[in-house]
């Protein structure tokens, strides 16, 4: 298993803002920058990946039988995904949007529940596929192309949520200046 590409892989976690922003054609549509996520990726998913796929190959010793691969999946949404969603969430609220700790907290809280359901009706699928068809080597690779989808998937989705605010808020200035200007008129 390659170090170095899984290390490099987690700059691909960075990129994915980056694409959707230039394929869809989004502008401030989030406070992310892609430094601020390669640094995520980099410093924490790659090695996390790298490091976790080689224990569980230990662990199991390299076998792939549909009963191995289940536990494999097992402990990986046990420990690893839950894992992941909260140092995520932990990292975005505070290096990415600057909040305090504490209003960090009240938002793990609030939101940890569903986002990590919304993983696992997903994630299983994808660690199945990962630890029963992909060899060792490439397995974080594999798993960092399909997160890659799903970060734009999950960029896109909040973008949206943005420009729809945006948009809200461009029509409703629009509206109070028309109608202020037709209220002038009209008197």
């Amino acid at each position: 298993m390659s170090e170095e590409g899984d290390y490099g892989w987690g700059f691909v976690w960075g990129e994915r803002c980056c694409f959707a922003e230039v394929v869809w054609d989004l502008e401030d549509s989030t406070q992310e920058s892609p430094a601020q996520s390669v640094l995520f990726g980099a410093a924490y998913l790659g090695p996390f990946g790298h490091f976790f796929h080689m224990l569980l190959d230990k662990i199991f010793k390299g076998k792939k039988d549909k009963k191995t691969v289940a536990k494999r999946v097992l402990i990986e949404q046990i420990i690893a995904s839950p894992l992941n969603n909260i140092l995520f969430m932990l990292y975005y609220g505070a290096v990415v949007e600057g909040r305090p700790l504490n209003q960090v907290t009240s938002t793990l809280k609030k939101q940890y529940p569903s986002v990590q359901l919304i993983a696992w009706t997903f994630w299983p699928v994808v660690g199945w596929i990962n630890h029963q068809y992909v060899p060792l080597q490439l397995r974080v690779i594999f798993h960092s192309l399909v997160a890659f989808g799903w970060g734009i998937n999950v960029f896109l989705e909040s973008a949206s949520k943005v420009y729809d605010i945006n948009q809200s808020l461009r029509q409703q200035r629009t509206s109070v200046a028309l109608s202020s200007s037709l209220h002038g008129f009209v008197n």
